[in-house]
């Protein structure tokens, strides 16, 4: 059996939100809820929303430790539209977040989905870059030290042995920078 939840009705209608909203379409639509998605509402209490830190401008902690970020907005934009009350955590790495008994999670990407997870289809596309120790000649990887994501997958090529692990993606290109590690991946 899987670990992870059977999804209501109401969190799907999320998923659909969130392609509107992320597309940058404003939404002007008037949300019609069945009977049975607004008894779910009115006695579903806190959705706990869970992610990890370190993931701007997708999910961070500002200067006043408030969790901000495009993904906080979309979901945000969710809990307007349809009275759900939305809770936000962000977790130091991967393992805390899936294990923190978190409903949702958000900011996650396929690259580090645990096999199982069902992902809503994505509301924002970028490139995976190549980022590296200036010093480093982007041809002659092979044997360098690859700073990956914690709990995440490594890319073809990359060997176990060269690969050092960091909490999120901006300690992963700190360590890059600061010589740590030679380079990484990210998106």
């Amino acid at each position: 059996m899987s670990r992870y939840k059977k999804i209501p009705a109401v969190m799907l209608l999320i998923a659909l939100v969130f392609l509107f909203v992320g597309a940058g379409r404003p939404i002007n639509v008037e949300l019609y809820l069945t009977q049975g998605e607004r008894d779910y509402i009115a006695g579903r209490g806190v959705i706990r929303a869970a992610s990890i830190a370190g993931g701007a401008p997708l999910h961070y902690r500002d200067s006043k430790g408030e969790i901000r970020g495009i993904a906080v907005n979309v979901l945000k934009e969710i809990a307007d539209m349809t009275g759900l009350a939305v809770e936000y955590e962000l977790y130091d790495n991967v393992s805390l977040a899936f294990n923190s008994g978190a409903d949702i999670f958000f900011g996650v990407t396929t690259q580090y989905a645990p096999e199982g997870m069902i992902l809503s289809k994505p509301y924002l596309k970028s490139d995976t870059v190549l980022f590296m120790n200036s010093s480093l000649d982007y041809k002659r990887l092979s044997d360098k030290r690859y700073a990956a994501l914690a709990n995440g997958s490594i890319p073809v090529g990359v060997e176990e042995e060269n690969t050092i692990y960091f909490n999120n993606r901006e300690e992963s290109m700190d360590a890059v920078e600061a010589g740590k590690a030679d380079y990484g991946y990210g998106n």
